[in-house]
């Protein structure tokens, strides 16, 4: 199935094959064939030819794509973070190789996705390095561009973006061509792509564990145990599936801040709202009866 359908599946109210989450993290990792430099022959002395290298590109899905050519896509600014990591013979981290080894914080990106007709799909995506990973890593942009070996289909039909299909050994491999710009001049590393996958990818800005988007308690109090002005009443603080801790449920009642900025409740004697809190803590099968009668013990 070619563009013209697969435009037609991104825009249909019918869509019956499963939706991604809104980040993907896209993994490939290959063996490195070569290096050249600008076109020029490989030069095998920089990296051992038994080395590997891993890339790792975080995509918001929720970000369109047009058509701009014949079976062609694109999308502007879909790249959330990417990095690129390379290892020796032996799988360990070549550190002082000049590649962007940190996450990097694309400053602008272009993916394009050509499911062509009688040649060999490909996967393109360049991104523009920010001021600061430019400087130091002494790259201005990365090109990844992944296509079939044997030009073997390269995207999964009928999807809602355009998913790659995974691959691990003995799979056929891909060819990834990764090219690292400083000016009009590049270092082109040649890749063997025996591994690719997805992997959905969640914020959690309060790390409670629920997502935000599910998450009703955006900035929880997340202490170990319970805290009233007492002390600790020895209950672990529970975190529910709403993303709301024990305590920020007690806060909905009252709450002060201290003045280091710490949040401690001041209570004289538990009000019905927080004895109700218990109450409803308990029912909910979030905390037992022993943890119930030492959170009122605690107040």
């Amino acid at each position: 199935m070619k563009w013209v359908a697969y435009v037609a599946v991104v825009f249909s109210l019918s869509v019956t094959s499963p939706a991604f989450a809104q980040k993907v993290m896209l993994e490939a990792r290959g063996v490195v064939q070569g290096i050249s430099f600008s076109g020029q022959p490989p030069e095998e002395s920089l990296v051992p030819y038994d080395g590997e290298v891993l890339v790792r590109m975080v995509f918001d899905t929720s970000v369109a794509f047009s058509t701009v050519g014949v079976n062609t896509i694109r999308s502007s600014n879909n790249l959330v973070t990417a990095d690129v990591v390379m290892f020796d013979g032996q799988g360990n981290e070549i550190t002082s190789y000049p590649l962007p080894t940190p996450v990097l914080m694309p400053q602008q990106s272009e993916t394009t996705a050509y499911d062509t007709v009688g040649s060999c799909d490909e996967f393109d995506v360049i991104w523009t390095l920010n001021a600061v990973d430019a400087a130091n890593v002494g790259y201005e942009q990365v090109n990844f561009y992944l296509t079939p070996i044997g030009c073997e289909n390269l995207f999964v039909p009928e999807t809602e973006w355009p998913m790659i299909y995974e691959i691990s050994p003995p799979s056929v491999p891909y060819y990834l061509r990764l090219r690292l710009y400083s000016g009009s001049d590049y270092e082109q590393v040649n890749i063997i792509v025996n591994e690719l996958r997805y992997s959905d990818v969640t914020d959690d800005d309060d790390a409670d564990g629920v997502a935000n988007e599910q998450d009703l308690c955006p900035d929880s109090l997340l202490a170990d145990y319970v805290m009233f002005d007492s002390g600790s009443s020895g209950v672990p603080n529970y975190v529910d599936e709403d993303g709301c801790s024990i305590m920020d449920h007690y806060a909905n009642c009252e709450a002060t801040t201290s003045s280091s900025g710490t949040r401690w409740f001041s209570y004289s004697g538990p009000s019905q709202c927080e004895i109700q809190v218990g109450y409803q803590l308990y029912r909910d099968g979030l905390i037992d009866y022993t943890e119930l009668r030492l959170l009122r013990n605690a107040m």
